[in-house]
């Protein structure tokens, strides 16, 4: 009797998911990087797409003028934003080397403070020998020196990189940019000859799998506005009660933040906390802990039901891939791991 691999759907889906995570994997390792230019090309493309029908309705233009001219706006848009973003973080890079001494002192000011506030850690360290105290001493000046020239020549690398790198970048820019510009202009064309080409069944399969992922993200992008709104709600009340003058401000980033893979209102309120315990306002450093604790249970307590009812995939399986991901492709993975889960769950369940 023979047994066709199609006969046994769990052996048939296991199969299908192992291809895809290898195939996954070999691409974004192997064949992303000379392909990048294009793929981010077509993405732009259906960014700019509103943009350049737009053009063509409003001012009466041909698709090549519009797409030209939307073409010329994005890319202006993308590389002020991008000349702004590195210069100040330039900038302020310099400055943070500039201020690592005067830091690190600082820290130990207040940490001097904390150990002789205490009477038990002040005797202790009253007790201790005169070499111990010069030789921590040493010890936070090395760090302090080590910690500057590491950032400063961390610099001067990531100087002498980018001018090797630069013809590269000139050439992947030049890619880019036409190549959105033909996927734009021949946007029908380009369809048509996909779909003269395509197999029936496979372009049935990317309708359903477009579809779906549409319909996915818009719900994952629901759910995660849903969870940030409510926990910058209680982060703005949190403040407001405490007294804070910018509450609105600290509401609205800590918000965003919550929305961030691994990074969340911890990112704000746990160093406030603690650097207020180390000042001695006990009241203060409990406040900013209890709000933060408050913000994570929210978000525990929400987050599975919101997000299942939006996407039918549960948090941890989420997380699970945003992790895989960035581990097997770098960061990437982020954006990739979620997508793959989402697109297997599609595929699986059509």
């Amino acid at each position: 009797m023979n047994i066709r691999l199609t006969d046994d759907p769990f052996l048939w889906r296991g199969l299908v998911v192992f291809a895809s995570l290898v195939g996954t994997y070999l691409f974004f390792t192997y064949v992303f990087a000379y392909l990048s230019p294009f793929i981010v090309a077509y993405a732009a493309s259906l960014a700019m797409e509103p943009l350049v029908g737009f053009f063509e309705r409003r001012l009466g233009i041909s698709r090549d003028l519009a797409t030209l001219l939307g073409i010329v706006i994005f890319v202006f848009a993308i590389g002020y934003v991008g000349v702004a973003l590195v210069n100040n973080v330039w900038r302020e890079a310099v400055l943070f080397t500039a201020q690592i001494p005067e830091l690190l002192a600082h820290g130990m000011q207040l940490l001097d403070g904390f150990i002789y506030g205490s009477e038990a850690l002040g005797a202790v360290f009253d007790w201790a020998p005169d070499w111990l105290g010069s030789w921590s001493d040493g010890l936070v000046l090395s760090l302090a020196e080590f910690a500057q020239s590491t950032i400063g020549d961390g610099v001067a690398y990531t100087s002498i990189t980018l001018f090797r790198t630069l013809p590269s970048f000139v050439m992947w820019v030049l890619l880019f940019v036409i190549s959105a510009f033909f996927f734009v202009k021949d946007k029908h064309l380009i369809r048509a000859a996909v779909v003269r080409n395509s197999p029936r069944e496979l372009r049935a399969w990317f309708s359903r799998l477009r579809l779906g992922m549409i319909v996915a993200l818009a719900g994952y992008v629901k759910a995660q506005l849903f969870i940030m709104s409510i926990v910058g709600l209680i982060s703005f009340g949190g403040l407001a009660i405490y007294g804070y003058q910018y509450a609105l401000f600290m509401g609205l980033l800590i918000a965003v933040l919550d929305g961030l893979p691994f990074v969340g209102s911890s990112l704000i309120l746990v160093p406030w906390a603690v650097l207020s315990l180390i000042q001695g306002d006990m009241y203060s450093g409990l406040y900013f802990l209890a709000l933060w604790g408050i913000n994570f249970l929210v978000r525990q307590l929400l987050e599975p039901k919101v997000l299942s009812a939006s996407i039918g995939i549960h948090p941890i399986l989420m997380l699970v891939s945003i992790y895989a991901g960035l581990r097997l492709i770098g960061p990437l993975g982020i954006l990739v791991g979620p997508m793959w889960v989402m697109s297997m769950r599609i595929t699986l369940s059509s």
